[in-house]
């Protein structure tokens, strides 16, 4: 669960909008041996903008979402619910070409960095 995430803005000069992500959820169903499918949540109802010359801190403990929601936005997950948003305009990507160009624009638009 993300109960414990925690999206702080590090710095005042907010801008115009790069990256919108509102109501971004994601449930992984795992297959069980014996007894059917259990569902995890491991992402839910996360809602954050990132701006042109800001930076943002993704804070949260350890299991509580963070790489899910980073994968989430750079799309390499598929969302079970919510949008992203890159300047404005829902983001789709249904290829691995629509993938690589909207990647490619949303790094040159703002960096996504994780640290362990």
């Amino acid at each position: 669960m993300n109960a414990g995430i925690d999206v702080l803005p590090m710095t005042e000069n907010i801008k115009t909008p790069v990256l919108e992500a509102t109501g971004l959820g994601k449930t992984f169903n795992l297959s069980r041996a014996v007894g059917g499918q259990r569902k995890v949540v491991a992402v839910d109802a996360v809602n954050l903008t990132l701006c042109a010359g800001s930076t943002v801190a993704l804070v949260g403990e350890s299991g509580s979402g963070k790489s899910t929601v980073a994968r989430l936005l750079a799309q390499l997950l598929p969302a079970s619910s919510g949008e992203v948003r890159l300047h404005g305009k829902p983001v789709h990507p249904r290829t691995g070409r629509q993938r690589r160009r909207y990647v490619g624009k949303s790094s040159s638009s703002c960096r996504i960095r994780s640290r362990p």
